[in-house]
């Protein structure tokens, strides 16, 4: 934000009004590198997008990498082509989340490391990523606590070392839980309780439980082409109810294809065991499954003969494409250009009056506050923007403009939840001219409100 100017939706909307509330349930390492990534290129979506981009191409050169050293370069090549051929990293690589692509990569990271220590190498080639993975999630944290227990099953000699790796691990998350608790506003019980609130506002409603889990399960078969086949057979071969086959005759593995496809399996299923609703209803959630499901795929492909893995592997490729297409499809520019329309035609400091979701006014002026909703017109327009006037969930016209008499333009928007019948009649009777019209489909009028 600092980047960009210190844009005016960053602060309060007026002297007074509500301040910003952060949120706080996540360690801020995402935030500060794209931070970074705005002071040295300038702030914008696409600059943003290129660090969760270049972070899916890694995470897809890591996986290729750990598949060489335990199983060989065909290996690599089957598993790579096997990702990328999933629309859950091809396109949602460029999500911008803390549950995405940069702590996927450096969980992978994390895991390359491990093998590299138990070979003889340094230990900080496993904790430096480890730590730079828990500081962009608690997702990070899974690779070194699962490496710890691998260690302490696999070599009991070493059993102090395994201990420590966990200490190690649990000190990360005692920091992060801290530093989180001790910012304004902010305590312990409010960032354990985030997890338990989503989940029980998640399942209340047993219909909508359901519509969302139909939706879920078809966007993530078109985000991860056959992953429940996938699945099964990740989960086959990790037990050894399927055999793995055997490494190329110039390798030399140290974890094993069993055990590397375990470390890649559990994150991604005891990140889905432990939120469970939060994997219904963000179907992105399930971005830590791609890489086991390409290792799984490329142990398979590895038991035909080249010509016909490739082909196979081809029919992951199809669909994947037709998913990605879908998805891309989805994309909404309406937002961001309605944004752009609105600093075009008002100035710096202004502040507009809207009825959709964001820093809303309540009635009766008591709790309000700032919930940043359609981010890409906050934004594009860098203007000070008040919500839920003139709907159900908030206040009406008169009473906004009463509390906030500086505001002289209204956005009237379709997004929710929605204006009460009415509003636009009202808007165009307070109006001295007739509104500007920034999109006709659907319609978003801009009204001048007369002093």
């Amino acid at each position: 934000m600092a980047a960009a100017g210190d844009p005016a939706h960053s602060a309060p909307a007026l002297p007074g009004g509500p301040e910003p509330q952060v949120y706080a349930h996540h360690p801020p390492g995402l935030t500060q590198v794209i931070a970074l990534v705005f002071v040295a290129v300038g702030p914008g979506a696409d600059a943003a997008r290129a660090v969760a981009a270049l972070s899916a191409l890694a995470a897809l050169l890591l996986l290729a990498r750990l598949l060489w050293l335990e199983c060989g370069p065909e290996a690599a090549g089957y598993g790579a082509l096997a990702a990328a051929a999933q629309p859950m990293l091809s396109i949602y690589g460029a999500h911008v989340d803390v549950q995405g692509a940069p702590v996927l990569a450096l969980s992978l990271a994390t895991l390359l490391g491990y093998r590299r220590w138990l070979a003889g190498g340094s230990a900080m080639a496993l904790l430096v990523p480890a730590a730079a993975a828990s500081a962009l999630d608690w997702y990070g944290l899974y690779v070194p606590v699962l490496c710890a227990l691998h260690l302490l099953l696999t070599r009991p000699a070493r059993r102090g070392a395994a201990i420590g790796l966990a200490l190690f691990s649990l000190a990360l998350f005692a920091a992060w839980l801290a530093w989180l608790a001790s910012l304004p506003g902010q305590s312990l019980g409010e960032v354990l309780g985030s997890a338990r609130v989503r989940v029980a506002g998640a399942l209340e409603d047993s219909a909508r439980a359901a519509a969302h889990l139909s939706a879920w399960w078809s966007d993530t078969n078109r985000l991860m082409p056959g992953w429940p086949a996938l699945l099964a057979a990740a989960a086959a071969l990790a037990a050894g109810w399927l055999r793995a086959p055997a490494a190329g005759a110039m390798v030399r593995p140290v974890l094993g294809m069993r055990a590397l496809l375990a470390l890649l399996l559990l994150p991604p299923v005891l990140h889905a065991a432990a939120f469970p609703a939060g994997t219904v209803l963000h179907d992105y959630w399930l971005f830590g499954l791609p890489p086991a499901l390409a290792a799984a795929a490329a142990l398979l492909a590895l038991r035909l003969r080249p010509v016909v893995a490739v082909l196979a592997l081809g029919l992951l490729l199809l669909p994947g494409v037709v998913g990605a297409r879908e998805v891309l499809a989805r994309r909404d520019d309406l937002p961001e250009t309605v944004g752009r329309a609105l600093a075009a035609h008002t100035a710096p400091g202004d502040l507009v009056l809207t009825n959709f979701n964001c820093s809303p006014l309540v009635p009766g002026g008591a709790g309000d506050e700032h919930v940043d909703k359609v981010l890409e017109v906050l934004w594009a327009s860098d203007r000070s923007v008040r919500g839920l006037v003139g709907t159900a969930e908030g206040v009406g016209l008169d009473e906004a403009l009463r509390r906030l008499p500086a505001a002289r333009w209204f956005l009237l928007t379709p997004w929710p939840p929605g204006p009460q019948p009415g509003l636009a009649e009202a808007l165009a009777g307070r109006a001295g001219e007739p509104p500007v019209r920034l999109s006709e489909s659907p319609a978003v009028d801009l009204f001048r409100l007369a002093r």
